[in-house]
């Protein structure tokens, strides 16, 4: 499997989770390892993908909407339970399924 432009890192409209200080917002900080959708997203759809390369902070994951074969770079927080081959379910937009987020804890956590 190829990477680089196959994998993107991000793509516009990602959302992510932001920590920050409520008495100072300029001291915050974006949460890359947590991708999010918003659960009242109707546009929101389910696959499963495959982990196809796993690194101690990132892992890439390939997925098929459609006939079409998709590839994602995705940021994870250490969790040592991920496997190359490992099946897992992967969320997109139906507009857009090139946005997509693998739920690498499998408990709907993206969804906020």
């Amino acid at each position: 499997v190829a990477y680089g432009p196959y994998f993107p890192t991000t793509v516009i409209g990602e959302m992510y989770e932001v920590k920050y200080d409520s008495t100072n917002p300029d001291n915050s900080e974006v949460q890359i390892s947590s991708p999010r959708f918003f659960k009242s997203d109707d546009n929101i759809r389910k696959t499963k993908g495959i982990i196809v390369d796993i690194g101690s902070r990132d892992l890439k994951f390939e997925y098929h909407v459609n006939d079409k074969t998709y590839y994602k770079f995705q940021y994870h927080s250490d969790e040592p339970n991920l496997l190359e081959g490992q099946i897992l379910p992967v969320y997109y937009l139906e507009s857009g399924p090139q946005l997509a987020i693998a739920d690498i804890k499998q408990d709907s956590s993206i969804f906020k």
